[in-house]
Formats: structure tokens, sequence, C-alpha cells
């Protein structure tokens, strides 16, 4: 059986955290209501993708140009692009996903199944990326 993509638009890139800054920049600028904040994380590397719900339950993935655990590029963006959230939105949360859909969401690929699975774990808890917020 051939897998079913999900019809979800892709933005930035996933080796360029600046891209991706200025992807969730532009659609803040562009007025877009963010509804819904999914921190999509591998724990093994530390990496983080962004799945955004947006009004008409429109979903935008911002790839995994983000990380955490340590002092770089990618961590100052990740918390750049954190605290800009909170202005927008409460319903920020984090998930663990696999490194497979994370490597799909690099390659624009998910899968309807993809989607799916994101949408039914639970995030975690308690919520650890305030901690990911505060580097400076």
């Amino acid at each position: 059986m051939k897998a079913k993509f999900a019809g979800i638009q892709y933005i930035g890139d996933s080796r360029v955290t600046q891209i991706c800054k200025e992807a969730v920049i532009k659609l803040i600028h562009a007025g877009e209501d963010i509804r819904d904040v999914k921190i999509l994380t591998v724990e093994e590397t530390y990496s983080h993708a962004l799945l955004l719900t947006l009004r008409y339950d429109i979903e935008v993935i911002i790839k995994g140009g983000f990380a955490s655990g340590y002092n770089g590029e990618a961590p100052k963006g990740y918390a750049f692009v954190l605290n800009l959230l909170r202005n927008y939105t409460d319903s920020i949360n984090e998930y663990i996903v696999s490194k497979s859909i994370f490597e799909r969401i690099s390659n624009s690929s998910l899968t309807v199944k993809d989607l799916d699975y994101i949408n039914s774990i639970k995030p975690v808890r308690p919520a650890r990326w305030y901690d990911s917020a505060y580097i400076h």
C-alpha cells in the first residue's frame, strides 16, 4: 500500500536555524493566527521542528533547524522563536518523535499516518521547553 502524503506546507531549512527563525517571523508579520504549536523533538539529538496550527486548522511545518542542550546558533534561534511564539499563543507543547519522522519532516514527506501519530501522542510533562526559552 502506497503512503498517503500529508497535504501540509513546509517552510524553513533543516540545516539553517536562521531560515527557520525567519519563517516564523514571516508568518507572524503576515498576520497569521497561530492557534497551536507542537514542538517535535528527537531526544537523541535534541533536534526540534515545529508543527504550527493556524486559523482554519491549516498545518504548517517549520523544519528542524532548531536544537537545544548546548550553546550555539541553533539553541539561541530556538529560544528566540519560543519566546516570540509565547506572545501569540498559550498552546505550546513538546512531543517526542522518532528519527524517521524527523527525517520525513526534513524531506517534506510526512504521511497522513505520521500526522495522525503526532496528533495522538501525549505531550512531554512536566513541560521542559521553558528551559530552552531562557538561553542567553
